[in-house]
C-alpha cells in the first residue's frame, strides 16, 4: 500500500495541496475509507471540506459540479450517524419550567437535518428495516415527523423494545400520536394495557413515563369522557401520569356541543391530590367545567398552603364559564381581596383573572401598585381579545389611554413592553397616537419595539429610524405625526414630562432640596437638625432621585457624601448596591456589580444613579465590575453613561473594551467618533471589530481613510466588518473588498460576505450573490436571503406551490438574472443605436 507522505514529497508546496485533494477525492470515490482513517485518523467525509488552492475565477467555475454532489453524500452520511445515535433524545423543557410548543422529546440533530432539507424516503425506509435497531427506531420516528405513516408498526416495537434506552422509547410513543391512521388508536390503547397498568400483581411491569406518553398520544385522538383509561389513570402512583390525566379534562368542551358531560367528582378530588400541581390542575379543571362544586373547590384553593396552587385557583377563578349569571359576581368578590395580598404574585394573576371577568375598573385600580409584576398584569390586561368574557373595545376611554401613557413612563422596561404589545390591539385610530409617543421614549429597546408594532397596523412606522441620533429620530418622528394625523384625524402629543405632569419637578422643589443639601454640607449643623434635615428630603418619596439630579447634575453641584452614604441606601435598592462599590473586598464588589445589573435589567438605571456609578466606577481595577458597570447602563443614553464608556475603552480588559465599543454603537453619537477612531486599530481583533462596527454608526466620511488602511489587515473579518461600514458610506473600495472577499477560503467569511451583501442595500451586488449560489449550503442560504432583500423578488412563492427544493430555488434565480441582463443589454443597444441615429 502506498505511504502517502512519500508520494507527496516531490510535490511543491502548492501544488502539494492541489494533488492531496486530488489524490484524497479519488480514494473516497473507490471506497477506500479505512485507509483513509488509518493514515489521517479521521473519517473521509472531511476530505472534501479542505479549501483548494486556485484562484477565484477557478473556484467560481467549479463549484456547482462539485458541491451539489458533495452536499448530498454528506447528508446522508450525516442523517445515518445521527439515526444510529442512541443518546439523542432529550425532554424539552422551558426555562421556567412551563410546556413548550411542538414535541416535547426533542432530537436537535435530526431536527436541524429535516429543517434543512427533505431526506430520501427510501434511505429512511431501509434503515428502518435494516438491522440497527436504533437507527430503525429513529428513521421511524423521522418518517412520522415527515408527515408518514409507514413506520407505525417500527414505532410500537421501539415503546415494546426494552433493550432501548427510555427517552427513545417515550420519543417513539409520543411520535405515535402524532399519526392519523385508523389503527393508531387500538395500537396506543394495547401499549397502554402493556405499560400503563399499575396494580399490585403488574407493578413491575409499570413504566410511567411510556404511560405517560401514550396517554398524552391518546388524548390527541380521542376526548377524555369516551375512554376510561384517562379516569383510571388518576390513581397512578405516578404524580405525573396523574397530573396528565386531570389536564386533559380540564380542557374546555366545544362550545357548539350542548350536551358535552360534565366533569366526573373522581377528577374534581384530585383538588386534595398531594401533588400541588395536580391540585392547581384540578381547580382549573372544575372552573372550565362548571362542576357543581366550583365554588367551594375554588375557595379552599385560595387558601392552599401552597403558593402556585392558590395562584392556579386564581387563574382558575378568571376563567369559570360565563353561563351562568351567578358566576361573575362570585368570581369577582373571591378575586377583590386577592388584591391586597402581600405577594406580589397573587396580585398579578388576581388583576388578570379579573380581566377575563371584565371587571375593568378593579383592574385599573392595581396600575399603582409598587411592584412592577402586577404593573405588568395591568398592561397586559389592557389587550382586547376576542374570547368571551375578555376586554372588549369599550375599555378604550379617556381613563384607559391615560392609563397607557402612565405605564409608557413606568420605570420598568417590561411594564413599557406589555403596554406597548397590548396598545397594538387597539383600533389604529386610538392606539396608533400613543404607540407614536412611545417611539420618542429615551429607551431603546422601548423605542424599537413601539416602531415595529405601530408598523404591524401602520405602515408608515417601518421606516422609523429608531437607533439614529435624536436629530434625525425627531425629524422623522415630526414627518409621521403629520402623516398620521392626516389619515385618521387623531391629535398626537409627547410623551415625557411636562408643566402639567405630576413627575415634573419643579423650580420650588429645587430650591428647597439645595437649601436641606446646604444645611447637610455644612459641618457645624447639629445632630438633631441633620436628622431633621434627612426626614425633610425623605418626604419627597419616590420623587426624590429626580430633586436631587435637578439640584446636582442640573446645576452642577455635588452632593454631600451622606446622601449617598445614609439617605438614599435606605429607600433604593440601587444605591445600596453602589454604596458596596467602596469596599475594599473585591468580591464584595463583583457581588454589588451582579447585583446592580439585576436591577437595571427590572427598572433602568436613572440620571442620579448612572452619575453616581461613573464616580465610582473609574476608581475600579477589576474587569468582572467594569463589565458588569457596561451591562447596567446598556439601556441609558445620558451623558454619564457615555462617559462610563469613554474609560472603558481604555481599559486593560479586551473584552471591556469590546463591550464598550459595543455600548458607543448601540448609542450613535458623532462626539463618540473621536473615543472610536483609536480603537480601529487595537491589538485585539474582536475589539477592533466593535470599534468599526460603532465607528460605522457614529463616524462619517470624514473616517473612510482610516477605514480604508484596515482593508490591508490580516485578519479577514476586520476587513469584513471594515469593508461593510464603507459600503454603507458609499466608498467603491469597500464595494471592490467585499467581493473579493466572496471568494475567500473560509466559508464563514463567505457566508458572513453574503449576509453583508444582502443587508447592504446595494443592488451591484446581486451579481456576486447569483455567482454565491454556487458555493456551499450556508453560503447559498445567506445568498438567496440576500437576493431576496436586495431585490423584493422571492421565486419560492411565484407560481402558487408552497415548498420548494434549494435547487429548485436556485434555478429560478438565475433564471431571472439572465432575463435581467439580457434586458439590460438590449437597453444598451437600442440606446447606443439611438445615438448613432441621432448623428446620422
Amino acid at each position: 500500500m502506498w505511504n502517502f507522505s512519500e508520494i507527496l514529497k516531490g510535490f511543491t508546496s502548492d501544488s502539494r495541496r492541489i494533488a492531496a485533494v486530488a489524490v484524497l477525492m479519488v480514494l473516497i470515490g473507490t471506497g477506500c475509507r479505512s485507509w483513509i482513517e488509518r493514515q489521517f485518523g479521521v473519517a473521509p467525509a472531511v476530505a472534501p471540506a479542505v479549501a483548494p488552492a486556485v484562484a477565484p475565477a477557478e473556484v467560481a467555475s467549479t463549484k456547482s459540479d462539485e458541491h451539489d454532489g458533495e452536499t448530498e453524500k454528506l447528508d446522508n452520511e450525516e442523517l445515518e450517524a445521527v439515526l444510529a445515535d442512541a443518546d439523542g433524545w432529550a425532554e424539552a423543557i422551558s426555562r421556567d419550567g412551563e410546556k413548550v410548543d411542538g414535541p416535547r422529546w426533542r432530537n436537535r440533530s435530526l431536527e436541524d437535518i429535516l429543517s434543512r432539507s427533505r431526506p430520501d424516503r427510501e434511505f429512511l425506509l431501509s434503515t428502518m428495516n435494516g438491522s440497527n435497531n436504533v437507527a430503525a427506531a429513529n428513521a421511524a420516528i423521522a418518517l412520522a415527523r415527515m408527515g408518514d405513516p409507514a413506520g407505525e408498526k417500527k414505532l410500537a416495537a421501539t415503546v415494546r423494545s426494552s433493550r432501548l434506552k427510555l427517552p427513545l422509547r417515550r420519543a417513539a410513543a409520543e411520535t405515535i400520536g402524532s399519526l392519523r391512521s385508523v389503527s393508531v388508536v387500538p395500537t396506543i390503547r394495547e401499549l397502554i394495557a402493556q405499560y400503563g397498568d399499575f396494580r399490585l400483581d403488574r407493578k413491575s411491569h409499570y413504566v410511567a413515563g411510556l404511560h405517560l406518553e401514550l396517554l398524552h398520544s391518546l388524548a390527541r385522538h380521542v376526548p377524555a369522557d369516551s375512554d376510561p383509561r384517562f379516569l383510571e389513570a388518576l390513581d397512578s402512583p405516578d404524580a405525573k401520569v396523574r397530573l396528565m390525566a386531570v389536564e386533559v379534562w380540564s380542557k374546555k368542551p366545544p362550545a357548539s356541543d350542548k350536551n358535552a358531560p360534565g366533569l366526573p367528582d373522581a377528577v374534581a378530588d384530585m383538588a386534595g391530590d398531594t401533588d400541588p400541581r395536580v391540585r392547581g390542575a384540578a381547580l382549573l379543571a372544575v372552573a372550565r367545567r362548571g362542576h357543581r362544586q366550583a365554588k367551594e373547590r375554588l375557595q379552599a384553593g385560595l387558601h392552599d398552603g401552597d403558593l402556585h396552587v392558590r395562584i392556579a385557583a386564581i387563574e382558575a377563578i378568571g376563567q369559570w364559564p360565563v353561563s351562568s349569571a351567578n358566576n361573575i359576581p362570585d368570581g369577582r368578590d373571591m378575586l377583590l381581596p386577592m388584591l391586597d395580598d402581600r405577594s406580589s404574585k397573587i396580585r398579578a394573576a388576581a388583576v388578570k383573572s379579573l380581566a377575563n371577568l371584565g371587571s375593568v375598573e378593579d383592574v385599573l385600580s392595581a396600575a399603582k401598585d409598587e411592584k412592577w409584576q402586577v404593573r405588568a398584569a395591568v398592561a397586559e390586561s389592557l389587550t382586547i381579545n376576542k374570547g368571551p368574557g375578555d376586554l372588549k373595545e369599550n375599555l378604550v376611554n379617556k381613563a384607559t389611554r391615560k392609563l397607557a401613557c402612565d405605564l409608557l413612563n413606568d420605570p420598568n422596561l417590561t411594564v413599557q413592553e406589555r403596554i406597548i404589545l397590548a396598545v397594538t390591539s387597539w383600533p389604529v385610530e386610538a392606539g396608533g397616537p400613543i404607540l407614536l409617543q412611545a417611539i420618542e421614549h429615551d429607551s431603546p429597546k422601548t423605542r424599537k419595539l413601539a416602531a415595529q408594532q405601530l408598523a404591524i397596523v401602520w405602515e408608515p412606522a417601518a421606516h422609523f429610524p429608531f437607533a439614529a441620533p435624536k436629530k434625525r429620530r425627531d425629524e422623522v418622528l415630526g414627518k409621521l405625526r403629520h402623516e398620521f394625523q392626516m389619515r385618521y384625524g387623531a391629535a398626537v402629543g409627547t410623551i415625557g414630562a411636562s408643566a402639567n405632569d405630576p413627575a415634573a419637578v419643579t423650580k420650588a422643589e429645587i430650591e428647597q432640596a439645595q437649601a436641606l443639601l446646604d444645611r447637610l454640607a455644612d459641618t457645624h449643623t447639629h445632630t438633631a437638625t441633620r436628622q431633621q434635615t434627612i426626614d425633610e428630603l425623605l418626604k419627597f418619596d419616590s420623587r426624590l432621585n429626580r430633586v436631587l439630579a435637578a439640584a446636582s447634575i442640573d446645576r452642577q453641584q455635588p452632593l454631600p457624601e451622606i446622601v449617598y452614604r445614609e439617605i438614599l441606601p435606605s429607600c433604593d435598592a440601587v444605591f445600596a448596591a453602589l454604596g458596596k462599590f467602596k469596599s475594599d473586598n473585591v468580591m464584595t464588589r463583583r457581588s454589588a456589580s451582579a447585583e446592580l445589573v439585576t436591577l437595571a435589567a427590572e427598572q433602568r438605571l436613572d440620571r442620579l444613579a448612572t452619575a453616581r456609578l461613573a464616580t465610582l466606577i473609574v476608581r475600579e481595577t477589576d474587569q468582572l465590575i467594569w463589565q458588569n458597570a457596561l451591562r447596567a447602563i446598556a439601556d441609558n443614553e445620558d451623558g454619564a453613561a457615555a462617559r462610563i464608556a469613554y474609560a472603558a475603552v481604555g481599559h486593560d480588559s479586551a473584552e471591556v473594551r469590546r463591550r464598550a465599543c459595543e455600548y458607543l454603537g448601540a448609542w450613535p453619537d458623532a462626539r463618540h467618533a473621536s473615543v472610536l477612531r483609536p480603537a480601529i486599530e487595537d491589538k485585539n481583533v474582536e475589539v477592533a471589530k466593535a470599534a468599526v462596527a460603532a465607528l460605522g454608526r457614529c463616524g462619517s466620511r470624514h473616517d473612510a481613510p482610516a477605514l480604508k488602511s484596515l482593508l490591508r489587515h490580516g485578519n479577514a473579518s476586520l476587513r469584513l466588518e471594515a469593508a461593510g461600514v464603507l459600503v454603507r458610506m458609499g466608498d467603491v473600495e469597500g464595494t471592490a473588498a467585499l467581493r473579493r472577499l466572496a471568494h475567500h477560503a473560509d466559508p464563514q467569511i463567505r457566508r458572513d460576505v453574503a449576509r453583508t451583501m444582502g443587508r447592504s442595500g446595494n443592488t451591484d451586488f446581486i451579481a456576486t450573490l447569483i455567482e454565491m449560489l454556487d458555493d456551499r449550503a450556508g453560503v447559498r442560504r445567506e445568498a438567496l436571503a440576500g437576493l431576496t432583500l436586495l431585490t423584493g423578488y422571492n421565486p419560492a412563492k411565484t407560481d402558487g406551490r408552497e415548498r420548494k427544493t434549494s435547487s429548485e430555488v436556485i434555478e429560478l434565480w438565475k433564471q431571472w438574472y439572465e432575463q435581467r441582463t439580457g434586458m439590460q443589454a438590449r437597453r444598451i443597444e437600442d440606446g447606443a443605436r439611438r445615438t448613432e441615429d441621432g448623428r446620422r
